[in-house]
């Protein structure tokens, strides 16, 4: 058996508390995989710089989340009280599955959503098991007929053409893991075209990870009035299945220059020597630990309108997409939602070495650019409200841990992967291979938009 080694020089911490590009940085981790197995050791050299126990629950999370470790309570349970030890002797080891890492997020996703200006305080990641259905239905931009393209729908059961609030709050199980929230998450879904064959094939994943964080200047954490739990019959979208090239230089702050810094993704490669690294669009390598696709969706609201005709004008970003203001048009703070959906394109490695980047979105994109996120709300509005106000107290709840909140029933997780649709609308083969994406959707290289054909 082949022993993944982590090393990790030194965790710090500056007046924003944890900063999680900082760790991000000092973690190094090879790791090789022989008969579905790896065994993860900690070097007695490991040294830890943490200012609190809050941080090395994180650290903790982190490594649980990898697939490291098999629960946090295997670190937890063997580090000193001190925080500023030297850990001359420690070890920690742990025989896991290795298909068990397409179904966690990413440690730098777990980093990124605690980066930020303001302090990064309460939130919870609700984790979605594989679809619930995939289909050409989008109740959001084309209510009452087939979609454009095909999605990969999770949440609610009663999901549908002609969804509503009320509809859904009637589900009889969601595919996430907390049954007061009967909402529908949704995304593209990503295919394979063979080079030699044309031939598309629907490429797996690990299901839907979404964060809900308390992010921004009105969060009370950093001064502000609080922030408000989604209404019901509220829905938005981000992202633009239209798009096939980057514009706008980042950091410019405009609303269509924030809508763009929204979609950006990573390619894993932490089972190999290779560095994982980040991208706009698509990447250019195979992505041995997965390809993390991920989103950001608005966090502000008129207050009036629970849907607009473009689906996006009743909201805005914050002023830093993960951070920061609201702008004086949407001044209702909400909780932000963010989407990550890991892929595993290393399985189709050996049909494209040498060749270029072979992976579509369903929405007719080779480019990447086009891949977009849809949130209808079915939550209990009080449980969440109560969640947002109160579940922010212990450092499990600052962590992250959604059964940490004791407003929230969580549902394990083979009942929520049991959830399916209760119709499935639109009968069609999805999977492949076949000569054409669903729909028919010719690929469309751009650099210009898109045309969507129906």
């Amino acid at each position: 058996m082949v022993i993944a080694q982590v090393v990790v020089k030194r965790l710090r911490e500056s007046q924003f508390g944890f900063q999680a590009w900082n760790l991000a940085n000092s973690l190094f981790l090879e790791a090789a995989c022989t008969r579905g197995e790896y065994t993860a050791t900690f070097p007695p050299s490991l040294q830890f710089d943490f200012p609190n126990g809050i941080n090395m629950r994180i650290f903790a999370a982190g490594l649980d989340h990898l697939g490291i470790i098999k629960e946090e309570s295997d670190i937890l349970d063997r580090l000193p009280s001190s925080n500023d030890k030297q850990l001359s002797d420690y070890q920690s080891s742990a025989i896991l599955p290795t298909s068990r890492m397409l179904h966690k997020p990413s440690f730098v996703a777990i980093l990124a959503s605690l980066a930020s200006v303001e302090v990064a305080n309460a939130w919870f990641r609700l984790p979605c098991t594989i679809p619930m259905v995939q289909e050409r239905v989008d109740p959001i931009i084309s209510p009452g007929q087939i979609s454009q393209h095909l999605h990969s729908i999770h949440g609610g059961s009663n999901f549908g053409m002609n969804v509503t609030y009320n509809t859904l709050r009637q589900s009889t199980c969601t595919s996430c893991q907390v049954a007061q929230d009967l909402s529908n998450y949704w995304t593209p879904t990503l295919y394979f075209k063979d080079p030699v064959t044309g031939q598309f094939e629907k490429v797996p994943n690990g299901g839907l990870l979404v964060y809900y964080q308390n992010r921004g200047s009105a969060d009370v954490a950093n001064g502000g009035k609080g922030l408000k739990a989604f209404p019901p019959g509220f829905r938005m979208i981000t992202g633009d299945p239209k798009k096939r090239s980057k514009i706008y230089q980042e950091g410019l702050g405009t609303p269509a220059e924030l809508a763009e810094r929204a979609i950006k993704s990573s390619c894993l490669r932490y089972t190999t020597s290779n560095p994982s690294y980040d991208y706009y669009g698509f990447p250019t390598t195979d992505c041995e630990a997965g390809l993390n696709t991920r989103l950001h969706m608005p966090a502000c609201w008129d207050g009036v309108n629970l849907d607009s005709p473009d689906h996006k004008s009743h909201t805005a970003y914050l002023s830093q997409i993960d951070n920061g203001d609201c702008p004086p048009t949407h001044p209702i703070p909400l909780m932000k939602l963010f989407y990550e959906v890991t892929w595993d394109i290393t399985g189709f490695a050996s049909r494209w070495k040498g060749k270029p980047w072979p992976f579509v979105w369903s929405n007719s994109d080779p480019t990447g650019y086009g891949w977009h996120g849809d949130f209808f709300n079915g939550w209990d509005v009080n449980v969440l409200q109560n969640a947002i106000d109160h579940c922010n107290q212990t450092p499990d709840q600052l962590n992250g841990i959604v059964n940490a909140c004791p407003y929230f029933t969580i549902i394990p997780a083979t009942t929520a992967g049991a959830c399916r649709a209760k119709t499935t609308e639109v009968p069609e083969s999805i999977n492949g291979p076949m000569a054409k994406l669903p729909g028919c959707n010719p690929l469309q290289y751009g650099p210009g938009d898109a045309t969507l054909y129906s």
